[in-house]
Formats: C-alpha cells, structure tokens, sequence
C-alpha cells in the first residue's frame, strides 16, 4: 500500500487527445516495434486506436476474437497442405485432420494450446465455418489449378526456404523502421515468383486495401533481389457459396506510390509518438471500438474485455 495521499502511477494514461505509454515496459514493446502490412494501415488511420488493440487489449480481452481463432486454423491447414511432399486434392481431408488433431506431419501445431483447433472443431458452428472454407478452397483450386503449382523454394540469407509463410523482411529508403511480414504462399511461375494470401472474411469489391496490401509484399521480395510476376488474394468464402479470386496488378506505378507513401507515413507516426513521450494520438475512424468505449467519441462496438483488469493499467481520470 502507497502512503497516504501518493497516488499509484499507472503505465498508461487516457485522455481524450489519445493515450500515453507512461511504463518502461510498454515502452521497450513500442522501441522493438516493426512496420507490418496490417499494422500500417492500423496505426495511419488512428494512432491511439492501434497502440490500445497492439499493446493493452492481448492483456485484458476476455478471448481471442472467434474470427482468429478460425483464420488460424484455416491457416494451418493451409500450411500443413502445401508443405505435404504428396500434396494433392486427395490429402488434404488427412492433412486437415492432422492440424485439427494437434498432431501435423509437416508443420508446427499451436504452441500456446496444440489442442486448440480440436477445441474448435467441437462447436458445430465452428465446424460448419471451417466445412464451408475446405469446400471453397476445393473450388479455387480447380480454378486456378492450385495442385499443379510448384512450392517456390527460396534462396535467402544463406538458407533455403520453402514459399509457405515466409518471412519477408525489407528496408527502404526513407524509413527508419523495417517492414516485415508473412507470405502465405509462394509459387514458381513464368518469369518469377507468384504469390497468394488467404483471406477467410467476406470480399469487399473494390476494397483497395486488398491491391495495396499484396503490392506491398511484392516490393517486399522485391527489395531482397527477387523477381515476382503474379499476386493474388484467394478467399473460400469470399462470397455466399462461392470463393472469390482478386488477381492483383503489383506493376501500377501509382499503387506502388501510395504504397511507398503509407509505408512512410506510418514509419513517421511511430517515431513521433516515440519522440513525443511515447504518446498516441486518437484520429476519427468509424471502427475505433476502444476510442468508442473510452472517450465516447464514435459508434462502434465496445471491446470484449475484463474491465476490472483494464482499469489496473490505464489512468483515465483527465478524460472529459
């Protein structure tokens, strides 16, 4: 117990401006803290939003969202497939099984809880969803013939590495901190390399995320001395009943602008908050659930959390 009248000094404070990361330890978190694909677009539509959901919400959230949960087990699944050396659309019920048990031949399970996609597998709407994505992904790949494309095999950083969830890294003129990331798949195709990201949600039509997200990635390869000729977002069930394949144009000089420009700019963010005391700004955005439920400021849904564990972290007491 503090003495009388020493107020604790909480790690975080809120204030309606945005939030400020007070505790060392937050602080050594946000100095190791690298661009990401997601991240970028996070941070460059609200600072304060990214910083809670990045840093605070994995402490305080009741459970993982149901929607990763099951992107990871798809994911898995997908993983486990394509490292198969007999891959064909024949093992893929066997290599599904082997992710759901907790027991893959060719992958890693959870480290966390390896049972945890059979867990999963035992809620039947869980079991529908994950149903619903073999079957899409069936369909996509007879039509883009996916059993016939070789796993690229990639000389990198003096190892060879198999196209399934590389880890691209890159640095680029300009920007302090590196970008890195996960490519789903990559495959050998003419001229180069193709790459391909699963996307278990709804297809947006239209959505220019999906072109600057998969542009990025191949600047990514491309910045390490490799040639890619192909990029696609592949979603089982992008539509009702129906997977949906966005072929994506990584030559338009004028994405790869806006790319560059949102590398920069979330690059920029990062170091001013880090140079101003590690404070966070919050910026208006439609999905800001923790603006939302802290300030008031917005309409979205409020996160699922402990508050009680929450409230022990954060200083709220200069909010209006």
């Amino acid at each position: 117990m503090l003495p009388l009248g020493i107020e604790e000094i909480k790690p975080i404070k809120i204030t309606n401006e945005g939030v400020y990361f007070i505790g060392k330890e937050f602080r050594k978190q946000i100095d190791k803290k690298k661009l990401s694909p997601s991240m970028i677009n996070a941070i460059n539509q609200s600072p304060g939003e990214w910083a809670l959901s990045t840093f605070v919400e994995p402490l305080v959230r009741i459970e993982e969202p149901i929607y990763f949960a099951r992107g990871h087990w798809f994911h898995s699944t997908m993983e486990e497939h394509f490292a198969n050396p007999n891959r064909s659309i024949n093992t893929l019920k066997e290599d599904f099984k082997n992710v759901t048990l907790g027991e893959p031949f060719f992958s890693q399970p959870p480290k966390d809880n390896p049972k945890q996609y059979l867990e999963l597998s035992k809620d039947i709407e869980n079991k529908k969803w994950m149903t619903d994505c073999i079957n899409g992904f069936i369909k996509l790949n007879e039509m883009e013939n996916l059993e016939d494309k070789k796993i690229a095999h990639i000389y990198d950083k003096g190892q060879t590495k198999d196209g399934i969830e590389f880890f691209a890294t890159a640095n680029f003129e300009g920007v302090t901190n590196s970008v890195l990331g996960f490519v789903d798949c990559i495959f050998e195709e003419e001229g180069g390399f193709g790459i391909v990201d699963w996307k278990t949600g709804k297809y947006h039509k239209g959505d220019e995320g999906y072109q600057l997200q998969q542009t990025l990635y191949a600047m990514m390869l491309e910045s390490s001395g490799f040639t890619v000729s192909k990029a696609s977002l592949m979603f089982p069930i992008g539509l009702p009943n129906k997977p949906v394949v966005e072929k994506i144009d990584i030559l338009n000089e004028k994405v790869r602008q806006e790319v560059m420009d949102n590398v920069k700019k979330a690059d920029n963010e990062l170091e001013k908050a880090k140079n101003n005391n590690y404070f966070f700004p919050f910026r208006r955005f439609k999905w800001n659930s923790w603006e939302t439920f802290l300030t008031g400021n917005g309409t979205a849904y409020k996160p699922q959390i402990h508050e009680d564990k929450l409230f022990q972290l954060v200083d709220t007491s200069e909010i209006i």
